[in-house]
């Protein structure tokens, strides 16, 4: 599947040392990777990092995408802000409007590629509370109009004799 020579990183041992004394077993203390695509030569490359997203892309491999850098650790946390500050906005809605809005900001978070992985997934899980928040006051009152309509019309069958039936207009 890969070619006669595979790039290997490690983290903490330099490889040529590892393979220079191969029985020391310093391939057991450290973190050493085939990789298919860094863009480091060295890990004291890396400023800051934010992992952007992990899957598996074979049996026992995962691929892990970041960005590094000041400029892109700025980005995600500008993000991160800007959509946390929109959570806490909707916090005090309900209803429809909260169902609408919670289901927006959960496409945004679950589309927005520069978030860290570890941040959006607390933020997906936030959305999707607040929507569950939002179905069941809806479902609260739905249970209390009916409740309300039932009692209107047991009132209404219990003094009335005719057979003209009833409107029920739920107050507001």
């Amino acid at each position: 599947k890969y070619g006669e020579e595979v790039r290997v990183v490690s983290v903490g041992q330099p490889i040529d040392k590892m393979l220079a004394t191969p029985k020391d077993g310093h391939a057991y203390n450290f973190s050493v990777e085939f990789c298919g695509g860094t863009h480091v030569g060295n890990s004291s490359e890396v400023f800051k990092f934010v992992i952007l997203s992990e899957e598996p892309i074979s049996k026992g491999v995962r691929r892990i995408t970041a960005c590094s850098g000041a400029e892109a650790a700025s980005q995600a946390g500008l993000k991160l802000r800007e959509l946390s500050f929109e959570l806490n906005e909707i916090r005090g809605m309900t209803g429809k409007l909260l169902d609408d809005k919670s289901s927006q900001i959960r496409q945004r978070i679950k589309e927005d590629s520069q978030l860290s992985l570890i941040e959006r997934r607390k933020m997906e899980k936030e959305a999707d509370d607040l929507k569950q928040k939002a179905v069941d006051s809806m479902k609260e009152m739905v249970k209390k109009l009916l409740g309300e309509a039932k009692k209107e019309a047991e009132s209404y069958e219990a003094s009335s004799s005719d057979d003209k039936g009833i409107v029920f207009r739920p107050k507001t």
